[in-house]
């Protein structure tokens, strides 16, 4: 199940990191969240500082935070918040990346390089991958995105691109995210420091020339996350 994760949270700080979602065997409690179901956050765990799906430290699920007006038919709002159990230790491997601070709120980030992050497919209907991989990619402005994905008739993005989301690619194509890829980061440096600008929410095909990969603007959800996390107290 790909979730699309900002960050993941405990008493004592935040988190923002690319992750894998494992379903434990039992998945037979389920939760229904607007429309569509989602299972007890119980049935999950996740691996933090892995480079393959086998190596890393693996953290129990408390709770899963879902957008209150998150459609999976719709494509917006695509953004969640998982809450872990214990608190996540930090390594050479581990550690946090910034959340957009209020000098970037109205940044629209355009040409600037960002680099995604997964273990998603290679190519459009291939293989996913054993071994995290990484591309950077230019970010586009919304309007040259939403004027492509309008040649794409869609009842996914019906408002077309909207101002939570934000795009990056390469004109000629051949760099993406792709399936498999959902919830991972899209990540930037400003002043000397990663900063999570972006979430892989979707795009037509996967690197294919012309169509930009769209994702969540996480500085539009900044009070979101402050108001369902330790950062609003």
């Amino acid at each position: 199940m790909d979730v699309a994760v900002v960050s993941i949270y405990n008493v004592y700080q935040i988190f923002l990191v690319s992750i894998w979602l494992e379903v434990k065997a039992d998945d037979s409690e389920l939760l229904r969240t607007n429309s569509f179901i989602l299972r007890s956050p119980s049935v999950y765990t996740f691996r933090v500082g892995a480079h393959t799906l086998k190596d890393g430290t693996k953290y129990d699920v408390e709770d899963v935070k879902v957008h209150e007006h998150y459609q999976p038919s719709k494509n917006y709002h695509d953004i969640a918040l998982i809450k872990v159990k214990q608190a996540v230790r930090l390594s050479n491997k581990v550690t946090p990346v910034c959340l957009p601070g209020p000098s970037l709120v109205d940044e629209d980030f355009i040409g600037r390089k960002a680099t995604v992050t997964g273990w998603g497919d290679k190519s459009f209907g291939g293989v996913s991958s054993k071994v995290l991989q990484q591309v950077s990619i230019p970010v586009v402005s919304n309007k040259d995105c939403n004027s492509v994905y309008t040649k794409v008739a869609s009842s996914q993005y019906p408002q077309g691109i909207t101002r939570g989301q934000v795009c990056a690619g390469l004109s000629e194509g051949g760099k993406d995210a792709c399936q498999g890829d959902s919830g991972g980061p899209l990540v930037l440096q400003d002043s000397g420091r990663w900063t999570l600008v972006g979430i892989v929410s979707f795009g037509f095909n996967c690197a294919e020339a012309g169509y930009p990969g769209v994702y969540t603007r996480v500085s539009h959800y900044i009070r979101w996350i402050a108001a369902n996390t330790d950062l609003g107290k």
